[in-house]
């Protein structure tokens, strides 16, 4: 999503996480959700045959999310997530939750915004602090 390697584009990212290729009509929107598979085994997965150093790390709230990403982000990017797709008002119609999830790499954070590379075409979003209320996990590669 966000390496320096012009060779690892969203896409081959995408397949060596094993992301599925099949999804479910749920009130006409498709969720490729099958059973047994989730995002952060995928995204593991993608950056161990990378050959990528990675950490997970799982917070019990926000502040405490933010915190460690902070410090995490002096010495490079961080993958986060899962975040609501929902919740991230630079998508065009995010108005809330939705129930799907997503991640991204936070590229630096001030006070009142996390700036982010996300791989669903928006390089260098903003994200309000405010609204980061679902930073749950941090992977590092």
């Amino acid at each position: 999503m966000a390496a320096t390697d012009e060779m690892l584009s969203p896409d081959l990212v995408e397949v060596l996480s094993g992301s599925a290729f099949g999804f479910e009509l749920v009130d006409d929107r498709p969720l490729f959700n099958p059973p047994g598979w989730t995002p952060l085994r995928g995204i593991s997965q993608a950056l161990r045959i990378l050959g990528f150093d990675y950490l997970t790390e799982s917070f019990e709230s926000r502040e405490s999310g933010l915190l460690r990403l902070r410090e995490l982000l002096v010495s490079g990017l961080v993958i986060v997530g899962p975040l609501d797709m929902g919740m991230l008002g630079y998508h065009p119609g995010a108005e809330g939750p939705i129930g799907a999830d997503h991640y991204v790499v936070a590229v630096d954070i001030n006070e009142s915004t996390i700036v982010v590379h996300d791989p669903d075409g928006f390089p260098y979003a903003h994200l309000p602090v405010s609204t980061a209320t679902a930073v749950r996990r941090v992977v590092r590669g």
